[in-house]
């Protein structure tokens, strides 16, 4: 399967087979790209319109893909612009679909040379107020940024304000976001339920607590097995961004789908609501997401997980999902999943925005400690394979022996 022109072999990325039309030749995107005149390099028939925007050869792009998971090798990163998201499997074979960086080309072509017009007036049309505004983003040395839209949610630090880049960007902001200066009214960032909390069932000291939290951005091991109220999540959702909760009912996880900023949650073993399930029988009833599809959480880590509790809980999330991380938390096969069951639940959640899947522990046969995992390390390599065939192009399964070093195993924290 090669482009006929370049003798190169179609992938899902530069060389990307596209049908001219109207000849219907297949030609890979990147020849294409670089003729000289608009005319097939098979036939030499004229055409018109950017080549970027001729249709993919999808019965090409299927066979790609079958070969690709016959060789276990990962598809690149992309982008269908059918479902305005991060491209699954079979949207190489039945949409519209690009790599990310040429999918990034299509959308800005012909938009930086009209930024750049625009913005050599931009300056001299802010009001006084964006001016000031401007000038005080512009005297900063480094700038946290959050952006949120739909059911994403992005979150960065802006510096190298010197970089003109960066001062052009930082001045249509200013221009165009309409911003206004909001501070804490409590002034407060992160709780510790356990330490900071009133050890006492009065109802005033109960209500204390409550109050404790409200206006957080960062609460720390609400532990439901010490009989938390619901109270508190109630209280903490409108502004928190990181959240951890120990063996949360149902009911708790349903308040966390109801966070609109909640962007890591950390969830620590298992209530009754789960443990008592049969995991060979479990028919969990998705979370809902917040209306308008707006639930954002990008991180989860679960502790001593269930097949139940997951499968409740990542539909919810399934659009905006980034990083999964799944710890057994114990050397036995207790909480672990067989490859198999693993793979079943994933393909089930559909989890379009996944980049990264990290197995701790997880994987029935797999040694805890450094030293006898590398002795399975290519058991530990093919199942993480098949696991990878239900995941969005782009993403990877990371083993946190793997893919850490001894000492000092891979592990991302909460």
């Amino acid at each position: 399967m090669i482009c006929n022109i370049c003798t190169e072999a179609f992938d899902e990325g530069e060389r990307l087979p596209k049908v001219v039309i109207p000849c219907a030749h297949s030609v890979c995107l990147k020849c294409l790209q670089q003729l000289s005149d608009k005319k097939c390099p098979t036939c030499r028939q004229a055409f018109q319109g950017p080549p970027g925007k001729f249709p993919n050869n999808f019965a090409l792009l299927q066979l790609l893909g079958d070969v690709k998971l016959r060789s276990d090798k990962p598809r690149p990163r992309g982008w269908c612009f059918k479902c305005g998201a991060a491209a699954a499997p079979q949207c190489w074979a039945e949409h519209d679909t690009l790599a990310v960086g040429a999918a990034l080309k299509r959308r800005l072509e012909g938009v930086l040379p009209r930024a750049a017009g625009q913005l050599q007036g931009l300056q001299d049309q802010v009001q006084e107020e964006q001016a000031a505004q401007a000038l005080t983003l512009l005297g900063g040395q480094s700038w946290g940024l959050t952006l949120r839209g739909g059911n994403h949610v992005f979150s960065g630090t802006l510096g190298a304000i010197e970089d003109p880049v960066t001062q052009a960007l930082l001045l249509g902001v200013a221009a165009k976001a309409g911003l206004t200066e909001a501070t804490s009214s409590k002034g407060k960032y992160e709780v510790h339920w356990d330490w900071d909390r009133t050890d006492s069932a009065k109802a005033k000291d109960q209500a204390d607590n409550v109050e404790l939290v409200r206006g957080v951005e960062r609460l720390i091991n609400v532990d439901f097995y010490d009989n938390a109220p619901l109270e508190v999540l109630q209280a903490v959702a409108p502004t928190v961004e990181h959240l951890s909760v120990s063996f949360a009912t149902t009911a708790a996880l349903r308040e966390t789908c109801a966070m609109p900023r909640l962007k890591r949650l950390q969830v620590i073993d298992c209530s009754s609501d789960f443990c008592d399930k049969d995991d060979a029988d479990s028919n969990a009833v998705p979370l809902p997401p917040l209306p308008g599809g707006q639930a954002r959480l990008q991180w989860l880590e679960v502790l001593s997980p269930r097949r139940a509790l997951l499968e409740l809980l990542l539909p919810a999330h399934r659009l905006t999902l980034e990083v999964l991380q799944l710890d057994s938390c114990h050397p036995s096969d207790e909480y672990k999943m067989t490859c198999s069951k693993l793979s079943a639940v994933l393909k089930l959640c559909d989890l379009r925005a996944l980049r990264r899947l990290v197995l701790i522990n997880m994987l029935p046969d797999m040694h805890y400690t450094y030293e006898d995992h590398l002795r399975v390390k290519d058991h530990c390599s093919r199942q993480r394979s098949v696991l990878l065939r239900v995941l969005p192009a782009g993403a990877e399964v990371l083993c946190w022996l793997c893919d850490g070093e001894e000492g000092a195993p891979l592990k991302e924290v909460f």
